[in-house]
């Protein structure tokens, strides 16, 4: 049990994927800027930011003088603000995480080792490309019992055979495609796509404001499968992932080493380019199976800050496969 010995720096409690479940879990979680709860601030911010106006006034002056380890999510960090979280919290291993791909980051891995920080990131892959220690994705409790609620009350009542949530990124053009084909078409869809800046939501008439994770939670629970569109295959649990799992949904993905992990049942997850679409909507229909209690507790947030405290970060043989001693618990 590591949570006390770390603290989180998170843009938003209310608007971060997963800041208010790790709280609620008995996480130190603290927000970077002043006025991140308020919609109406957070625009504000980023507009100062992007007219190059001053940043200083809107870091939130209690993250000073911190101790032990600091875990520093890539959303919204700039170099200016991680400059100063550093100099302020001279006692305080900071580690900065990515959680997207690195390729479209805003601060650069050289600008992030150069402040002194240490740099981590999930995917196999992204962390030997840019030698990177790796971490997870995770799960948090209240999340889980959260999704559990949302389950039951859509049994029996989903109002789509698949559905897709996230920012475009080129995907909705690709995806508008993927529902013309012969063995898609016949399914209800549901999409809730956002820009990929806030400023290009009417740019399109499908778009839609971002959500609250939770509430992001709770619309998915009306689909019976979850698409996933990866850039790269990951050999570790990415958040669709986890959201369709906690969910008992099925999993639609394009991730091909998904069969590496402890997690993969051919029941609950259908591999774009590997399984026969013919075969797909028996999959959707098909029962969920459940699954085993050692693959959540690999995925428990407090294996996720273990992991970071203890420096031992996730490869095959911690996530892939757990050994054996973990199977017998």
């Amino acid at each position: 049990m590591e949570k006390q010995n770390a603290i989180l720096l998170v843009w938003s409690i209310k608007d971060h994927l997963f800041g208010r479940y790790m709280r609620e879990d008995g996480l130190d979680v603290r927000t970077i800027y002043k006025g991140s709860e308020s919609r109406i601030l957070n625009v504000i911010r980023m507009l100062c930011f992007k007219w190059g106006l001053p940043q200083k006034p809107w870091f939130n002056q209690k993250i000073k003088g911190l101790e032990g380890t600091v875990i520093l999510f890539d959303a919204m960090v700039g170099e200016e603000y991680l400059e100063w979280v550093v100099q302020n919290n001279p006692k305080a291993r900071i580690i900065f995480f990515y959680a997207n791909p690195i390729m479209l980051a805003k601060l650069k891995i050289a600008q992030v080792e150069a402040a002194g920080c240490e740099v981590w990131s999930y995917g196999d892959e992204q962390c030997a490309a840019y030698q990177l220690k790796q971490n997870a994705h995770f799960c948090c409790e209240s999340m889980y019992k959260e999704a559990k609620r949302y389950t039951k009350q859509y049994q029996g009542k989903k109002e789509y055979d698949i559905v897709f949530s996230g920012k475009d990124k080129g995907r909705l053009e690709y995806l508008y495609s993927l529902m013309k084909k012969k063995y898609w078409k016949k399914f209800r869809w549901g999409l809730y796509i956002s820009p990929d800046h806030f400023w290009q939501i009417f740019q399109k008439k499908i778009y839609r404001m971002v959500l609250p994770y939770h509430k992001l939670l709770c619309w998915q629970a009306k689909g019976k499968a979850v698409l996933e569109m990866v850039p790269s295959s990951l050999n570790i649990p990415t958040m669709r992932t986890v959201d369709a799992m906690s969910l008992r949904q099925k999993l639609i993905t394009n991730n091909q080493r998904v069969m590496e992990n402890d997690y993969y049942y051919p029941e609950n997850i259908f591999i774009m380019g590997v399984d026969r679409e013919e075969e797909l909507e028996n999959f959707i229909n098909s029962p969920f199976r459940p699954i085993p209690r050692q693959v959540w507790k690999e995925l428990s947030l407090d294996r996720w800050i273990e992991r970071f405290v203890k420096d031992q970060p996730v490869n095959k043989d911690t996530m892939g496969n757990a050994d054996d001693e973990e199977r017998k618990e």
